[in-house]
């Protein structure tokens, strides 16, 4: 595996949480089929040894967190918050207050990195009858989770429960794009990947400006490499949002692979300068020093 390969998993996975596992593309895709066969070949997680529960959730849930350390740090304040806010949610009896500090913990969950967690909390708590909003939240709780999970099999479950609320959600409110980019995604992975690609061009079809879609495009053209369309869809959203630090550096990452030095060099140099990663700057930094 070349060293920009190498460079782009690490770089995905401290920019995205998204973990791509790329395959070396021996033949440059030209088609819409090439760059669906290179998502599949992904699973949009990476495998990590070790068996999970998953199931007990004495301590944090019981969940799996391995896979959550990108860039987190500990906050032992919230901690102290999350230990109280739990010891409430378990010890309420009032339903009312119960989904109240079910909110409150599953967003210091959300907070501390532990996504799995955030997403059992959200779902156990969920009404009988629960409303849109809370179907959203709680869908888009799993999705995060699908994004930092520690193997495929907490992907796919993650991603299945992601599309079962998104699509709940979205039967009555199709008019969000963020959500239905993010339900595509889930797609990605499975043995259905023709649904991922055909749900995010309906959603740039109603919103070219749509940021999510045109990432998540970006980033199928980079895995299929189909580094000109990737370079196109990439400047598009620093156009439409010029600090999205992800966007640059694979803009970046793009025309470096084109051979566009200039174009690549000041990509870079945008990351380095307003990135505060010290990591997310060094692999910048490796990529201008080839520039040189």
């Amino acid at each position: 595996m070349s060293r920009t390969r190498i460079t782009l998993i690490v770089a995905v996975i401290i920019l995205t949480g998204l973990v791509y596992s790329l395959p070396r593309v021996k033949e440059k895709a030209t088609d819409e089929t090439a760059e669906l066969t290179a998502e599949n070949q992904a699973s949009g997680v990476a495998d990590h040894s070790g068996e999970h529960d998953g199931h007990d959730h004495d301590d944090h849930d019981g969940h799996d967190h391995s896979g959550h350390e990108h860039g987190v740090k500990e906050d032992v304040s919230l901690r102290k918050q999350l230990v109280q806010v739990k010891e409430s949610y378990e010890n309420s009896e009032i339903s009312a207050k119960r989904l109240m500090f079910a909110d409150s913990l599953a967003g210091m969950y959300k907070s501390l990195g532990q996504f799995d967690s955030a997403a059992f909390i959200a779902e156990q708590s969920m009404p009988a009858e629960p409303s849109a909003d809370r179907l959203r939240s709680v869908g888009e709780y799993f999705y995060d989770a699908f994004q930092y999970a520690s193997d495929r099999s907490k992907a796919s479950e993650y991603g299945e429960k992601t599309r079962k609320y998104l699509a709940m959600y979205l039967k009555d409110h199709p008019e969000d794009l963020s959500s239905k980019t993010h339900l595509a995604m889930t797609y990605a992975s499975t043995d259905q990947p023709m649904k991922a690609v055909m749900s995010l061009r309906e959603v740039l079809a109603k919103d070219p400006d749509q940021p999510d879609a045109l990432f998540a495009m970006g980033m199928l053209s980079m895995q299929s490499g189909q580094y000109e369309k990737a370079a196109q869809r990439f400047k598009h959203l620093v156009e439409v949002s010029p600090q999205h630090l992800q966007a640059r550096f694979y803009l970046g990452l793009s025309y470096f692979e084109l051979g566009k030095k200039s174009k690549a060099k000041s990509a870079f140099e945008w990351v380095v300068a307003n990135s505060d990663d010290p990591v997310v700057q060094a692999t910048a930094g490796d990529y201008l020093e080839q520039l040189q």
